[in-house]
């Protein structure tokens, strides 16, 4: 077996998903580094697309992955959800490691000092996009009311009749009294 053979069996193991989202982990870096660098002052020096990323040190991508951390926003300028970035940044550095064979580069790994900063950057822009209630899906219940209420006793799915009745009765009235 060759090794463009064997490289395409692992491809072709690789699943749809995780694919798509490694083309939207790369193509949302790549949109960053171009606006990046289109606005950057002079002197500075360029960002490196995704392609030239994986060539520089584990010292040196952790720096850039901060700053893409930190700035990386959806199309409409707004903060990613804590999920999505994460399947985000997840995408990047399963490219780097399998199309640089980068084993360094682990970029959630407490034992690797040099992706600390990422790291804190990352759990800052999460929690920033939680308070915010971005992605978070508040599951709300409606109350019962009175009325309502009443109406369950009338129809006798409340009461002490039998067991079962009288189960759901004191588990209506846990929840109520508890808030759950």
């Amino acid at each position: 077996v060759h090794s463009l053979e064997m490289k395409t069996m692992n491809q072709s193991w690789v699943p749809c998903d995780t694919k798509s989202s490694n083309t939207w982990s790369i193509n949302q870096y790549n949109a960053w580094a171009t606006t990046r660098n289109n606005a950057r002052i002079l002197g500075q020096p360029l960002i490196p697309m995704i392609h030239e990323l994986g060539y520089y040190t584990a010292d040196a991508i952790a720096q850039y992955m901060v700053k893409f951390a930190d700035e990386v926003r959806t199309k409409k300028g707004e903060l990613y959800p804590a999920n999505s970035l994460c399947y985000l940044l997840y995408g990047i550095q399963r490219y780097l490691r399998e199309n640089f064979k980068r084993s360094d580069v682990k970029f959630w790994d407490s034992k690797e000092p040099q992706f600390a900063d990422f790291r804190a950057v990352v759990d800052s822009q999460m929690k920033k996009a939680t308070e915010l209630g971005i992605g978070v899906i508040k599951k709300v219940a409606e109350p019962i009311t009175s009325e309502h209420e009443q109406v369950l006793w009338e129809k006798r799915l409340f009461g002490i009749q039998d067991s079962e009745t009288l189960q759901k009765t004191v588990h209506y009235y846990i929840c109520k009294c508890f808030g759950l």
